[in-house]
């Protein structure tokens, strides 16, 4: 799967997948344009039934809810990633992360 679009890229680590997002504040696409390309993305992993997805990113204004009920991925950010707001979210399609910790940036 490859659309130019989307600033999302796929890394296959062994029997991990890892999904690195970035969605802008203002996209120039609709974003359930997006939410669909997800989907069709692990529908095209699903051929990996024993596999780990993790799909993190900047999200912005994306709906965690969107984007679990869309996917089936689990969130696992529980805590806001920028001021109030949770921007940054990590998803992963099984328990891998005992933790999770919001890192407060230096800037």
């Amino acid at each position: 799967m490859d659309n130019r679009s989307f600033e999302l890229l796929w890394v296959r680590f062994g029997d991990r997948f890892l999904g690195a997002l970035y969605h802008p504040p203002c996209p120039s696409y609709n974003t359930a344009d997006l939410i669909n390309f997800i989907d069709v993305c692990l529908t095209e992993l699903s051929q990996y039934p024993h596999a780990t997805i993790i799909l993190a990113g900047d999200f912005n204004q994306l709906s965690d809810t969107d984007i679990v009920d869309c996917t089936g991925l689990i969130s696992i950010v529980t805590q806001p990633t920028r001021a109030a707001s949770y921007i940054d979210h990590i998803y992963v399609s099984c328990p891998v992360y005992s933790t999770v910790r919001v890192v407060k940036s230096l800037v």
